[in-house]
């Protein structure tokens, strides 16, 4: 009986330290989960930014010089794994995820193509009496 007893110890601890490994491993992946997304949100929140930085100083030189620019501009062709868009409104989003971010820009902004992915690497933005697009 008492050889019994250890087997059956040995067998308790052994599922006490699966049950164990499994709750573990469930909790790490939710909170790995959600670093991810968050830092998704922050890098497509970058971008966005940099882009109307760039959006708003070809808008503001054309508006003064009342000349044509044209200005190309590299942007990273992921973030985070996930090739992402850019669209109306200066909308950045990544489809696999679901994240999106839209940065204000306060003229009109028109963007060819309806949307543009980065996985060219590159947005050309053009401005021409008075109006300002991205393609």
């Amino acid at each position: 009986m008492k050889g019994q007893f250890v087997t059956l110890e040995h067998v308790f601890f052994f599922v006490i330290g699966v049950v164990m490994t499994i709750v573990v491993y469930y909790a790490f992946s939710g909170i790995a989960d959600n670093i991810e997304k968050t830092g998704v949100h922050y890098q497509l929140l970058r971008v966005a930014e940099a882009l109307r930085w760039q959006l708003t100083s070809v808008y503001l030189a054309g508006n003064e010089t009342g000349a044509r620019i044209e200005v190309g501009v590299e942007i990273p062709v992921q973030v985070s794994g996930c090739v992402y868009g850019i669209k109306r409104g200066l909308v950045v989003f990544c489809e696999e995820t679901g994240e999106s971010v839209e940065a204000f820009v306060p003229f009109p902004l028109e963007i060819k193509n309806e949307i543009i992915y980065s996985s060219s690497g590159r947005i050309n933005i053009t401005y021409e009496e008075g109006r300002l697009w991205m393609e």
